[in-house]
């Protein structure tokens, strides 16, 4: 479709070539002046349901509203005031109004496939997210358990500086296992 200036000018083209003010072309069609005078001049666009209508009502040639082609109003001794919406659809208006419906089934599954990749790409990133806490967390758990291997070799190296301490000591050790237990003083023999 054309741009909001150019869909615009033929909108005013069309208007004028009836001859009705804004408010008795626009009312119809249940659009404000304002908003209307926005359209006409091409500061706010118009949707294709709306073109449709006001060509159904004012008899305009939906053609030449769209593609700029064709004469400004359809055939006929009335060519403005209401009518019958389906009577005087010529096939043009009704290809566009099913090309328009297409248009907006595929847009919904655009839209439905839009939600399922944005549905896809949250649970990739809440499977992320899962996975950095879980290493996160296994970091910590390896921290832990260095510091405890820490820990245990320091144990061990206290208990084997007891241990060797315990040896040294005046009656323990080697002399106690040779005498089954007793105490061997020096000097002095059996």
């Amino acid at each position: 479709m054309a741009d909001n200036k150019t869909i615009g000018e033929r909108i005013k083209k069309a208007r004028d070539a009836i001859g009705l003010s804004l408010a008795e072309f626009a009312g119809p069609v249940k659009i404000d002046t304002s908003r209307f005078s926005k359209i006409e001049r091409g500061i706010e666009g118009i949707g294709l349901p709306q073109i449709i209508a006001l060509a159904e009502k004012h008899r305009i040639n939906i053609m030449f509203l769209v593609t700029g082609q064709g004469e400004i109003l359809q055939n006929g001794p009335d060519n403005h005031g209401p009518t019958d919406p389906k009577s005087h659809l010529d096939f043009s208006a009704q290809q566009l109004f099913h090309m328009y419906l297409k248009t907006a089934e595929r847009q919904d599954v655009i839209i439905e496939g839009q939600t399922a990749i944005l549905k896809n790409i949250e649970s990739k990133m809440a499977r992320e997210e899962t996975l950095a806490k879980l290493q996160s967390n296994s970091i910590e758990i390896l921290a832990g358990v260095r510091s405890l291997s820490k820990r245990q070799k320091m144990i061990m190296a206290d208990l084997q500086l007891q241990s060797q301490k315990v040896h040294r000591l005046p009656g323990s050790g080697k002399n106690q296992r040779q005498n089954g237990g007793a105490t061997e003083k020096p000097g002095k023999t059996k």
